[in-house]
């Protein structure tokens, strides 16, 4: 279920910035099997968020990472 919170919290604030929205639970559950479930950035710690590589790209498989919280205060 936290991965579905996770992706739907996701879900909603792409929409509101009326970003292209194609992700799915699977597909995010395999980016994150992908990665070992680490932040694809430093690879050390595990994840916290669904990173868009292009943020202007929207949340697509394609454009998205695991990233975790030290990364993503940069």
């Amino acid at each position: 279920m936290r991965e579905w919170d996770r992706l739907q919290s996701a879900i909603e604030n792409a929409q509101r910035l009326h970003l292209p929205v194609s992700l799915s639970l699977v597909e995010w559950l395999s980016i994150i099997s992908d990665f070992r479930g680490s932040c694809a950035y430093c690879c050390v710690y595990s994840f916290s968020a669904i990173e868009m590589v292009h943020p202007l790209l929207g949340l697509t498989p394609e454009n998205v990472v695991p990233i975790c919280r030290s990364c993503k205060a940069h």
